[in-house]
Protein backbone atom coordinates (compact mmCIF):
# COMPACT_ATOMS: atom_id res chain seq x y z
CA UNK A 1 0.00 0.00 0.00
CA UNK A 2 1.83 3.11 -1.33
CA UNK A 3 1.38 5.97 -3.59
CA UNK A 4 2.86 8.83 -5.10
CA UNK A 5 1.61 12.34 -3.59
CA UNK A 6 2.08 15.49 -4.91
CA UNK A 7 0.93 19.07 -3.59
CA UNK A 8 1.41 22.20 -5.33
CA UNK A 9 1.41 25.36 -2.89
CA UNK A 10 1.11 29.12 -3.66
CA UNK A 11 1.61 31.35 -1.06
CA UNK A 12 1.36 29.42 1.53
CA UNK A 13 -1.91 27.44 0.61
CA UNK A 14 -2.26 24.48 -1.48
CA UNK A 15 -4.29 25.05 -4.30
CA UNK A 16 -3.90 21.65 -6.46
CA UNK A 17 -3.43 18.37 -4.83
CA UNK A 18 -2.81 14.38 -6.27
CA UNK A 19 -2.67 11.33 -4.83
CA UNK A 20 -1.45 8.24 -7.10
CA UNK A 21 -1.93 4.55 -6.05
CA UNK A 22 -0.31 2.71 -9.16
CA UNK A 23 -1.16 -0.27 -8.09
CA UNK A 24 -5.19 0.05 -8.05
CA UNK A 25 -4.53 2.89 -11.14
CA UNK A 26 -6.63 5.35 -8.93
CA UNK A 27 -5.39 9.13 -9.28
CA UNK A 28 -7.37 11.00 -5.91
CA UNK A 29 -7.22 14.73 -7.17
CA UNK A 30 -8.42 17.95 -6.35
CA UNK A 31 -8.25 21.53 -7.25
CA UNK A 32 -9.29 24.61 -4.29
CA UNK A 33 -12.76 25.67 -4.31
CA UNK A 34 -13.34 22.83 -7.57
CA UNK A 35 -14.17 19.84 -5.57
CA UNK A 36 -11.96 16.44 -5.16
CA UNK A 37 -12.21 13.32 -7.99
CA UNK A 38 -11.04 9.61 -7.42
CA UNK A 39 -10.25 9.33 -11.61
CA UNK A 40 -12.88 11.07 -13.39
CA UNK A 41 -15.86 10.90 -10.40
CA UNK A 42 -16.42 13.07 -7.87
CA UNK A 43 -15.85 12.20 -4.37
CA UNK A 44 -17.44 12.78 -0.96
CA UNK A 45 -16.58 12.09 2.73
CA UNK A 46 -18.71 9.47 4.06
CA UNK A 47 -21.97 10.38 6.30
CA UNK A 48 -21.34 8.41 8.87
CA UNK A 49 -21.78 10.41 12.20
CA UNK A 50 -20.57 8.41 15.40
CA UNK A 51 -17.18 6.52 15.56
CA UNK A 52 -19.11 3.22 17.02
CA UNK A 53 -19.78 2.27 13.40
CA UNK A 54 -17.14 4.22 11.63
CA UNK A 55 -13.91 2.08 9.99
CA UNK A 56 -10.58 4.64 11.36
CA UNK A 57 -7.28 4.77 10.09
CA UNK A 58 -4.14 5.05 11.61
CA UNK A 59 -0.40 4.51 11.66
CA UNK A 60 2.21 3.61 14.23
CA UNK A 61 4.31 6.82 15.31
CA UNK A 62 7.64 4.78 13.96
CA UNK A 63 9.57 8.13 13.54
CA UNK A 64 8.38 9.17 17.10
CA UNK A 65 8.64 6.54 19.30
CA UNK A 66 8.79 9.27 22.09
CA UNK A 67 4.80 8.92 21.92
CA UNK A 68 4.73 5.46 21.66
CA UNK A 69 2.80 4.93 24.60
CA UNK A 70 0.57 7.55 24.10
CA UNK A 71 -0.29 6.68 21.04
CA UNK A 72 -1.18 2.84 22.18
CA UNK A 73 -3.38 4.63 24.84
CA UNK A 74 -5.16 6.50 21.87
CA UNK A 75 -5.39 3.63 19.72
CA UNK A 76 -7.04 1.57 22.58
CA UNK A 77 -9.74 4.20 23.14
CA UNK A 78 -10.38 4.83 19.52
CA UNK A 79 -10.25 0.65 19.26
CA UNK A 80 -12.94 0.02 21.60
CA UNK A 81 -15.51 3.70 20.14
CA UNK A 82 -15.68 2.38 16.40
CA UNK A 83 -16.47 -0.99 14.76
CA UNK A 84 -12.47 -1.44 13.49
CA UNK A 85 -9.64 0.13 12.82
CA UNK A 86 -6.84 -0.26 9.49
CA UNK A 87 -3.49 0.32 9.46
CA UNK A 88 -2.59 0.81 5.42
CA UNK A 89 1.11 2.47 5.68
CA UNK A 90 0.49 5.32 3.20
CA UNK A 91 -1.57 8.96 5.08
CA UNK A 92 -1.82 10.18 2.10
CA UNK A 93 -4.07 7.09 0.68
CA UNK A 94 -5.16 7.21 3.81
CA UNK A 95 -6.43 10.70 3.49
CA UNK A 96 -7.64 10.04 0.33
CA UNK A 97 -10.13 7.33 1.02
CA UNK A 98 -11.76 9.38 3.85
CA UNK A 99 -12.40 12.13 1.25
CA UNK A 100 -13.45 8.88 -1.29
CA UNK A 101 -15.78 7.52 2.16
CA UNK A 102 -13.74 4.63 2.16
CA UNK A 103 -12.83 5.47 5.57
CA UNK A 104 -14.15 7.57 7.81
CA UNK A 105 -11.67 9.16 10.07
CA UNK A 106 -8.28 8.82 10.67
CA UNK A 107 -5.49 9.95 13.28
CA UNK A 108 -1.50 9.62 13.05
CA UNK A 109 1.35 11.39 15.33
CA UNK A 110 4.28 12.79 13.73
CA UNK A 111 4.05 12.89 9.36
CA UNK A 112 5.47 15.22 7.42
CA UNK A 113 4.30 18.05 5.17
CA UNK A 114 4.66 15.67 2.47
CA UNK A 115 2.46 13.13 3.74
CA UNK A 116 -0.34 15.30 4.94
CA UNK A 117 -0.36 18.32 1.95
CA UNK A 118 -1.89 16.77 -0.56
CA UNK A 119 -4.56 14.54 0.89
CA UNK A 120 -5.29 17.37 2.89
CA UNK A 121 -6.82 19.45 0.17
CA UNK A 122 -8.37 15.85 -1.25
CA UNK A 123 -10.22 15.35 2.00
CA UNK A 124 -11.53 19.19 2.69
CA UNK A 125 -12.44 19.87 -1.41
CA UNK A 126 -14.53 16.44 -0.22
CA UNK A 127 -15.88 18.13 2.65
CA UNK A 128 -13.81 16.52 5.39
CA UNK A 129 -12.55 18.39 8.48
CA UNK A 130 -9.03 17.80 8.95
CA UNK A 131 -7.30 19.33 12.38
CA UNK A 132 -4.49 18.83 15.03
CA UNK A 133 -5.35 16.62 18.32
CA UNK A 134 -7.03 19.94 19.69
CA UNK A 135 -8.92 20.44 16.68
CA UNK A 136 -6.63 23.41 15.31
CA UNK A 137 -4.99 23.83 12.51
CA UNK A 138 -1.45 23.09 13.08
CA UNK A 139 -1.28 19.77 11.65
CA UNK A 140 1.25 20.81 9.03
CA UNK A 141 3.89 21.70 11.75
CA UNK A 142 3.18 19.47 14.39
CA UNK A 143 2.37 16.39 12.14
CA UNK A 144 -0.34 15.34 14.15
CA UNK A 145 -3.50 15.11 12.48
CA UNK A 146 -7.00 13.94 12.36
CA UNK A 147 -9.31 13.54 9.57
CA UNK A 148 -12.72 12.45 8.97
CA UNK A 149 -16.61 13.84 8.73
CA UNK A 150 -17.20 16.81 10.53
CA UNK A 151 -19.14 14.53 13.24
CA UNK A 152 -16.46 12.16 13.35
CA UNK A 153 -13.56 14.61 13.27
CA UNK A 154 -15.55 15.72 16.49
CA UNK A 155 -15.56 12.60 18.20
CA UNK A 156 -12.34 11.28 17.57
CA UNK A 157 -10.53 14.78 19.01
CA UNK A 158 -13.08 14.36 21.93
CA UNK A 159 -11.56 10.85 22.58
CA UNK A 160 -7.57 11.36 21.90
CA UNK A 161 -7.88 15.09 23.38
CA UNK A 162 -8.08 13.69 26.91
CA UNK A 163 -5.28 11.33 26.47
CA UNK A 164 -2.48 13.61 25.09
CA UNK A 165 0.69 14.49 26.44
CA UNK A 166 1.95 17.28 27.06
CA UNK A 167 4.60 17.50 24.18
CA UNK A 168 1.34 16.20 21.72
CA UNK A 169 -1.24 18.98 23.24
CA UNK A 170 0.51 21.91 21.28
Amino acid sequence: HFSVSIALQYKGKTEVAVVYDPVREELFSAVRGKGAKLNDFRVRVGDANETTHGIIATGFPFKARQHTETYFNMLAEVFNNCADVRRTGSAALDLAYVAAGRFDGMFEIGLKPWDILAGDLICREAGATVTDFVGGHNYVQTGNIVAGSPKITISLVKTLRPLLSEALKR
